[in-house]
């Protein structure tokens, strides 16, 4: 049987906007929950990972299952990878499939760190070269996880070549630069069959 499913959503959002695509993996026969993380996701990413690791072994609970699979939108796909280092020794995480995470930073974080760095101690985590970023990808992929990046062209938040981080495999979504593209990705039907076939 296949593992639990649980979504995790990004920055500025809410597990509301994750349920178009719960229901439609659930429909293609995964089992799919979301996860409760603070108001708006704006945290420090490590108080974020301390969230998601409750959801995780709640959901493990519920179900009776050993592992799970992971799939995380944006900052959420940050969060998947930080968790499965930091628990990697709990051989819980089975996969990780990442949509638009940008691990080598967004320079769009760059941008917005000075307008609401003052609210939001995890957008200076998400800027290219941080700290965070460094260290995640000094961590890298823990043994016995499969990590799937799932870029989409035009997406300027999160490019392709933001999205890949070593020992993962890209995929590369065709798409249109707008300012919404980013935003699309949960969305998209070519999104969910990329999670469908990582997750399989």
């Amino acid at each position: 049987m296949q593992p639990p499913v649980i979504l995790v959503h990004g920055f500025l959002a809410s597990p509301a906007l994750m349920v178009p695509m719960r229901e439609r993996l659930q429909r293609r026969g995964f089992r799919v929950s979301l996860v409760s993380l603070p108001p708006l996701a704006i945290q420090d990413i490590e108080r974020l990972t301390d969230a998601l690791a409750w959801n995780i072994e709640r959901a493990l609970r519920r179900t009776g299952a050993e592992h799970v699979d992971l799939v995380g939108v944006s900052l959420g796909g940050l969060l998947a990878l930080r968790y499965s280092q930091r628990a990697a020794h709990l051989a819980q995480v089975r996969r990780i499939v990442a949509l638009g995470s940008p691990f080598g930073g967004s320079a769009l974080a760059t941008l917005g760190a000075p307008l609401i760095g003052w609210l939001s101690a995890g957008i200076g985590q998400v800027r290219p070269g941080s700290a965070a970023l460094t260290a995640l990808r000094q961590a890298g992929v823990p043994d016995g996880v499969t990590l799937t990046s799932i870029a989409m062209r035009g997406d300027l938040v999160a490019t392709p070549t933001q999205c890949d981080f070593p020992g993962a495999t890209l995929v590369e979504l065709p798409g249109v630069t707008t300012p919404l593209t980013h935003q699309w990705l949960i969305m998209s039907t070519a999104a969910v069959d990329a999670i469908d076939a990582a997750l399989r």
